[in-house]
């Protein structure tokens, strides 16, 4: 029988693992390299692609965004969400769920938590 997933929880739970069908060192995509350099650009990625359907911009607005919360260190969710109007991805600025977005991802933006993942061995995809 299939998990259901609780529609109040948009970042991954606590103590989940992240599987990636690619290497982050090894893409081609010097965008998605940078994002996985950075932390908070890094937790930013991992926590909302896990579950939204993101824009062409999704990377580069997560490197964007991932810098100012490095620089100003948010420490609210308002605060976080402030940043994500600095992004071109729409769903940054526009989605209804942005500042529960905020709330589940601030842990993660704050230096507190670190999403964790590991790359699937198995898969070819890049």
């Amino acid at each position: 029988m299939a998990k259901v997933l609780d529609p109040n929880i948009v970042v991954p739970p606590e103590g989940t693992i992240l599987k990636l069908c690619f290497d982050p060192k090894k893409t081609a995509d010097q965008d998605l390299k940078a994002v996985f350099k950075h932390r908070f650009a890094r937790n930013l990625w991992l926590g909302i692609r896990w579950r939204h359907i993101v824009s062409q911009y999704f990377t580069n607005d997560c490197l964007q965004i991932g810098r100012l919360v490095k620089k100003y260190q948010p420490k609210t969710a308002q605060e976080l969400r402030s940043f994500f109007f600095y992004g071109q991805d729409p769903n940054f600025r526009g989605a209804q769920d942005t500042l529960q977005v905020c709330e589940q991802l601030l842990p993660y933006m704050t230096g507190e938590k670190d999403f964790e993942f590991i790359i699937n061995e198995t898969s070819s995809a890049d």
